[in-house]
């Protein structure tokens, strides 16, 4: 099923700031464009644009993950750490996804100026 922003306008006047948060992330999702597909022979650039992909994907997961956490602080009984709502979803990339896009970028890297240097 495809969803377009037109769709989402009606509940975006949502009293629910659950809502409101999920809304906000349904609409940056949309409006984030894909990375080019791979070709037969990918470049260090294309694997640059997945990772990048995956850091601004995360960035709007983060983003609505810091207002559901203020919602749980602003109505807890206990202190909540607002680190514990920061950064989630860019900290489960990083050093993962994101490293391994970045082992094939270097790879290629070495394989182009290997094969310079027997040319």
């Amino acid at each position: 099923m495809s969803a377009d922003l037109a769709t989402l306008s009606p509940s975006a006047r949502s009293s629910n700031p659950f809502e409101a948060a999920r809304l906000k992330l349904v609409k940056a999702l949309l409006r984030m464009p894909a990375p080019v597909a791979y070709p037969n022979f990918p470049t260090p650039g294309h694997h640059e644009g997945v990772a990048a992909h995956l850091r601004d994907a995360a960035a709007i997961f983060d983003e609505w993950l810091a207002a559901i956490g203020a919602e749980v602080r602003y109505n807890a009984t206990t202190s909540i750490e607002s680190g514990l709502f920061a950064g989630s979803f860019t900290a489960a990339i990083d050093g993962n996804e994101t490293y391994a896009c970045e082992c094939e970028v270097q790879s290629l890297i070495d394989e182009r100026r290997a094969m310079r240097r027997a040319s």
